[in-house]
């Protein structure tokens, strides 16, 4: 709901130190191959027709080299884990992908490193459910309060507090909704709202007392010409 920066663990190639993403030992260089002249590619031709392959010599790299870096073996990464700071915007959702620039497989010869592609899934929240960048939760409330009416405050994940209104006969299953105050939303201005589904408290068990006043209290209520007797 804030954004956050969160460490994420990388395990996979990465560039070798020693020889700094070349595979050459350290104080020589990659040469130039003398088969393709550092095209990668080699040409046969046969009649009129010119076929172009893999140089075999440098395994179409362009190059060659005469002393292998010891660390990594001349490939120029090696297998090792990493600690990748990924920074996870405000209003995320579960299913969206987020791109690390520069933190992927290295490039061959010390080229840079591809891009690192994060896949999110959000945790379920116990009290909130989410329908884009909306919020939705749920709130009990006495039969008393959805007759007479209500106030409360929602807190939401990040903490802040939201005045909810419950007007007076409000009905099981309503939903007040509150304006601004749901997820942020991805690539544009302003958040979502949020929605409060008002569920109304029955009491299992009555005690004497309790049921004499719900009996007067059905009685008060009744339409005129359904209160007892009447003819």
């Amino acid at each position: 709901m804030l954004g956050v920066k969160h460490e994420v663990t990388v395990e996979g190639l990465a560039p070798c130190e020693n020889c700094k993403g070349s595979g050459a030992a350290p104080g020589t260089s990659p040469e130039t191959c003398r088969t393709c002249q550092g095209s990668g590619q080699v040409a046969t031709q046969r009649g009129f027709i010119m076929f172009s392959s893999t140089c075999p010599t440098c395994r179409g790299q362009g190059n060659t080299i005469s002393t292998p870096c010891t660390a990594c073996s001349g490939r120029g990464a090696v297998e090792r884990q990493r600690k990748v700071i990924v920074t996870f915007p405000a209003g995320i959702d579960s299913g969206q992908r987020l791109r690390v620039p520069g933190q992927g497989m290295p490039g061959p010869n010390g080229a840079p490193s591809g891009d690192l592609y994060v896949d999110v899934t959000i945790e379920a929240h116990p009290d909130f459910e989410r329908d884009g960048a909306d919020l939705v939760t749920r709130e009990s409330i006495s039969f008393v309060e959805a007759s007479m009416g209500t106030e409360f405050d929602v807190v939401l994940p990040d903490g802040t507090e939201v005045p909810v209104e419950i007007p007076g006969g409000t009905q099981p299953g309503t939903v007040i909704t509150a304006r601004g105050h749901g997820m942020q939303h991805i690539g544009r201005r302003g958040r979502g709202d949020l929605h409060v589904v008002v569920n109304v408290h029955v009491p299992k068990k009555l005690s004497r007392k309790a049921r004499k006043l719900f009996e007067e209290l059905e009685e008060e209520l009744a339409p005129p010409m359904s209160r007892r007797g009447t003819g």
